[in-house]
């Protein structure tokens, strides 16, 4: 039990509900939490809010105003990325293209690796979709098997992102997928690399190695369970194509050939990982192999 591990809960405001019970059973850590503070008001929403009414002081500061223009900056940083031009799929559009087509109360299940970036950056959530990842333990492959259960357990339109790492981990459950007819819509990141850990290895100072994969063609392969699948790997073919698994009613999957040069840049660069980067590039550019020093 994780909660109020760092900071104690305060429970001065909270109704009395099974939540505020089950907080308290679980032996965390609270403050304020006094029967009397805990159980002081009655638990119709309305009594409640106007009970607390007079306790809440008015924040006159705009608060949020001082962000804007960070805000405004950094989207118009997210879409100079997003229209890169690349020698395969900018994984950046690609993202954002979804965000503009899914419906506003998608459930979007994402995967762990660069896919998480891109989805963070650049999928435009509206207020009714649903996001699921592994967010604490950070599992590859969990989108499909999760994407299974959001689309057993609702109506509404459930849509998998995947990188091909990922997928390959857990890619048996495309037969329950056919099996149980899930009208799952799975869209797989394709760079025949474990790109974020390629990226990990270079901002430290070491080439790539050991992050190439080998991988079917997931389309094909989708087509062979008698899954309606579609490969794309050029810009320009991408509102079709997520169009055209959208409309879908029963299940799909769509390939999509992603560049695996284009980088999940940090936030901030520090000045180890613009060295660590370059090293590791010139290591690259003339051919230096890591196996030459393990073996030393």
């Amino acid at each position: 039990m994780n909660i109020a591990v760092r900071h104690p809960i305060n429970l001065r405001y909270i109704i009395e509900t099974d939540v505020s019970k089950k907080i308290r059973l679980c032996g965390c850590r609270t403050s304020h939490c006094t029967d009397q503070a805990l159980f002081a008001f009655p638990t119709e929403s309305h009594t409640f809010l106007s009970s607390i009414i007079g306790r809440v002081s008015h924040k006159r500061e705009k608060f949020a105003a001082q962000f804007v223009p960070e805000i405004k900056s950094w989207n118009r940083e997210l879409q100079e990325l997003e229209s890169g031009n690349y020698k395969f799929i900018n994984p950046a559009k690609l993202a954002r293209v979804i965000s503009e087509k899914a419906n506003p109360n998608a459930v979007i299940v994402g995967d762990t690796g660069n896919i998480t970036v891109w989805l963070a950056r650049h999928f435009r959530a509206k207020g009714g979709q649903r996001f699921l990842f592994s967010g604490g333990l950070a599992s590859m492959g969990c989108s499909l098997p999760g994407g299974i259960g959001a689309s057993l357990s609702t109506d509404r339109q459930v849509i998998s992102v995947v990188g091909d790492g990922g997928l390959a981990m857990t890619i048996m459950e495309l037969a329950t997928v056919k099996k149980y007819n899930v009208p799952l819509k799975i869209v797989v990141f394709n760079n025949s690399k474990l790109a974020m850990i390629k990226f990990e290895q270079e901002v430290m100072g070491y080439p790539q190695w050991g992050v190439d994969l080998i991988n079917p063609d997931f389309s094909t392969l989708a087509s062979a369970y008698g899954i309606e699948a579609l490969k794309i790997d050029s810009n320009m073919e991408i509102q079709e194509a997520v169009d055209a698994m959208l409309k879908s009613n029963g299940p799909f999957l769509l390939e999509a050939i992603v560049d695996p040069n284009v980088k999940p840049m940090p936030p901030k660069i520090s000045l180890e990982q613009a060295e660590g980067y370059l090293i590791a590039s010139l290591k690259e550019r003339i051919g230096y192999k890591p196996e030459i020093e393990l073996n030393q």
